[in-house]
């Protein structure tokens, strides 16, 4: 578990914020994240596998779309230091077959969930 991710849940919890925590897990919906700086990549990653998603890391434009016609991702996250003009065509090119979100690392659970919201809310098995 990495430290960001312990820190984070560490701070959620101490506020009572738990059920909120629990409101952020995915159901295994599959993620394609761009980002350009491989340290903060993993970080996220981890924190999406940690909260029930399958996360596909991407540093490159050409990474990014040859593993979105690979995988077919559910949404696709775009982080920090991917410039305008990738983000421009990563909007094109992967809108509307999937989510796009330009995400910080800090909301990235939050701005997930409001683009994918919970299918199987409601329902009880």
């Amino acid at each position: 578990m990495s430290k960001f991710f312990a820190f984070a849940v560490g701070i959620l919890n101490l506020f009572g914020c738990k059920a909120q925590n629990q409101q952020l897990m995915g159901h295994g919906e599959k993620l394609l994240v761009i980002g350009r700086h491989a340290g903060m990549m993993e970080r996220v990653t981890d924190l999406l596998k940690s909260h029930n998603y399958q996360p596909i890391g991407a540093l490159t434009n050409e990474e990014a779309l040859q593993k979105f016609e690979e995988e077919k991702p559910k949404a696709v996250i775009i982080g920090g230091g991917v410039d305008e003009e990738s983000r421009a065509l990563f909007h094109r090119s992967f809108s509307p077959t999937a989510k796009v979100i330009d995400a910080h690392p800090q909301t990235v659970l939050v701005d997930l969930k409001a683009a994918i919201p919970d299918e199987n809310k409601g329902q009880r098995n």
